[in-house]
């Protein structure tokens, strides 16, 4: 019968306390961002999801689309380097623990040893 944490509530289920970042009034302060977003000092992506304007002017749409290739063009650029600065430091790792690696042990004793008396 009936469950004590209510619908959707799992048996020997850990709980978690959600734990906000923004101070104890519950809204950011100007300038303060969360855990989330930004890497050094990179301006947050606009939302780029947001409607345009039905009656946008002709340079403003040249405008707007320089801007969405620009933004594009930057997160290639991005991920590239990410890409390339990971495999550098697989193939890194790979090195030092080639370099590194212990031959497998074998026993000194064997089949044939004499014991000593």
């Amino acid at each position: 019968g009936g469950g004590a944490g209510g619908p959707g509530a799992s048996r020997g289920a850990p709980l978690i306390e959600v734990v906000s970042s923004t101070p104890a009034g519950g809204e950011a302060e100007a300038g303060e961002e969360g855990d989330e977003g930004d890497e050094e000092g990179e301006a947050p992506r606009e939302n780029l999801g947001e409607a345009r304007p039905r009656d946008e002017a002709a340079d403003d749409k040249r405008a707007r689309k320089a801007a969405a290739k620009a933004d594009k063009a930057a997160r290639r650029a991005e991920k590239k380097e990410t890409k390339l600065a990971f495999k550098t430091e697989r193939s890194r790792q790979v090195e030092t623990q080639q370099r590194t690696a212990q031959v497998p042990a074998t026993s000194l004793s064997g089949d044939m040893a004499v014991r000593a008396r």
